[in-house]
Parts: C-alpha cells; structure tokens; sequence
C-alpha cells in the first residue's frame, strides 16, 4: 500500500473553509454556554436536550430526518443507527449541541431518552411509526441485495 498523504486544498477551498469556520465560530459563541464537550451533563440537560431534538424532528425540514436518527438511535441502537456524518454536516451548531448532550446523557446518566420526557413511551413509538424508513432492516435491504 502506498504512503496516505493529504489532498492539498487550493486557494479558494482554504478561504471557503476559513469563512466555514468564522460562521462556526459565530453559532458556537452564540449558542453554547461553555465547552460541552468536556462538562457532565445534568438530568435537566438531557431532558431539554430530547426536546429539542424532538421540536426538530416534528417539522418539515431537512433537520428533521437527522433529529429523528439521532433520537431513534438513543432510543433503541440495534433496530436505528445513525449517520454521524451526516448529522455533523447537516445540523447547526445549536441542534448539534443538543445531539452531544443527548448522546452524553443517555451514557452518564445510563437513562433511556424515553425516560426523561413524558409520554415518553408513547412518543417514541410514535417517531418510530413514523420513521420506520430508517429502521435498519429498510435502510440497507438495497445494500445488502444480490449479495
């Protein structure tokens, strides 16, 4: 195998990257109180970070399919994954400070996400009736025919 190198990035791909980077800046010091990446995540947090995500996914936007993974992947891992990816280049810095917490809080404080709201139960299998297209199972048939 030959050495992995780098693709250099042209003049115009580095401005366009730096501008990238100034608007990511702006939405993180905007909405972000503190670091979240290194902060243990509150009940309440958590809470509030499933809400949102789930005010995301009831609308009628490109947001809303990435919301709806991330929310059905916490809720139950083996039957929805997630792009990561996808979601990290999709979603505003302010709804993915929301996927960070979520993810931080279904593991620090080891709750299922349908235990922090009300109705819980009832909501989640509602997004999982209505999103029943990201199950696993439809999502890489196509892949996974003919071979």
């Amino acid at each position: 195998m030959s050495e992995l190198k780098a693709i250099e990035k042209t003049k115009d791909e580095i401005i366009n990257d730096l501008k990238n980077r100034v608007m990511t800046l702006h939405f993180d010091n905007k909405y972000r109180k503190n670091s979240v990446l290194y902060e243990d995540v509150t009940y309440q947090e958590y809470a509030d970070a499933i809400i949102h995500l789930f005010k995301l996914a009831a609308t009628d936007c490109g947001g809303a399919y990435y919301a709806s993974q991330v929310l059905l992947s916490l809720y139950n891992g083996n039957e929805f994954h997630v792009d990561l990816a996808r979601v990290a280049c999709n979603l505003d810095s302010h709804y993915l400070n929301s996927v960070m917490v979520a993810i931080k809080g279904r593991g620090q404080l080891m709750t299922e996400p349908h235990n922090v709201i009300e109705d819980g139960s009832k909501h989640f299998g509602e997004l999982w009736r209505q999103c029943e297209s990201l199950h696993v199972r439809e999502r890489y048939q196509s892949y996974y025919e003919g071979r």
